[in-house]
């Protein structure tokens, strides 16, 4: 909503990321990161980000993924810039900025790589992390009240989750990469489906999917308009009338008509040869 373009090169042996605030700029206004490590101001493979925009900060949370964490950059509208400082201000998955050890415990993280971020509406603010090797998402719950505080006062315990186990039922997900929120609902991209879950609702089974013909069956990973392979990506755009997926390994995107599940079947699919790995998808409103 501020106009801002976040781009981070995950794959760059010395990995950044560049933030532009004037969009016919080719310059970029900040740069986090450059040199590969572990550090508070040092990153390696980062790949997903998520920004939260509040009235006198911002805080963008970027996906470290080769380091195993969770980084959160706060910006104040009272610095006189737009992230002046370019050392992450707290740390998720790792007891502090110079560890860098895989976990599958609820504090720790192995390859993240999706984030999301929701306004509660209320005092907090909710962040979600997709681990590739943990198969499960994690939800953290991020007080508004502390936003500028030392990253001791943060608690990084989620305070739910999904998946964090192989399985076939309406709670596995598998290899999740990605996740994306519209409304109350929210949708998970893991290995070769799209499952969707309802915040307002206390349960964590999942109430949609798409990639294979129900819950309890594993998925096949194919290429059709109704199976999908290495879902890296999903949107959804503004009216919740399109769901764009990603699928890497047939280097496609595949369009939905439908984002409730009753229509698993692409009406669209875009790319074949025109596209190379395909690993983000976005949509414009409509």
């Amino acid at each position: 909503d501020s106009g801002a373009m976040y781009v981070t090169d995950w794959g760059n042996p010395n990995p950044y990321i560049k933030i532009f605030t004037d969009l016919s700029d080719t310059v970029p206004d900040v740069v986090l990161g450059g040199l590969a490590g572990v550090s508070p101001s040092r990153m390696d493979s980062p790949w997903g980000l998520a920004v939260w925009q509040g009235p006198e900060t911002t805080i963008l949370f970027v996906a470290d993924m080769a380091n195993n964490r969770v980084l959160g950059f706060l910006a104040r509208t009272t610095d006189g810039g737009f992230f002046q400082d370019t050392q992450a201000d707290y740390v998720f998955g790792q007891p502090n900025f110079t560890s860098k050890s895989p976990s599958a415990g609820l504090n720790g993280f192995n390859e993240p790589r999706g984030l999301a971020v929701r306004d509660t509406g209320g005092t907090s603010i909710q962040l979600f992390v997709a681990e590739w090797r943990n198969d499960r998402v994690l939800a953290f719950d991020f007080p508004k009240s502390l936003m500028g505080s030392p990253n001791s006062a943060i608690d990084t315990t989620p305070d739910c989750g999904w998946g964090n186990g192989r399985g076939v039922d309406t709670e596995w997900v598998q290899m999740t990469s990605y996740v994306c929120i519209f409304g109350n609902r929210f949708f998970i991209a893991d290995i070769a489906r799209v499952v969707v879950e309802n915040l307002d609702d206390e349960d964590t089974g999942f109430e949609a999917l798409w990639g294979a013909p129900a819950f309890d069956v594993v998925p096949v990973r194919g290429y059709s308009r109704t199976l999908l392979d290495q879902t890296l990506s999903l949107a959804v755009n503004k009216s919740g009338t399109i769901l764009a997926v990603c699928d890497n390994t047939h280097m496609v995107v595949k369009l939905f008509s439908d984002t409730t599940g009753r229509d698993t079947v692409a009406y669209d699919v875009i790319g074949d040869s025109d596209f190379l790995l395909p690993t983000y998808a976005n949509l414009l409103p409509t």
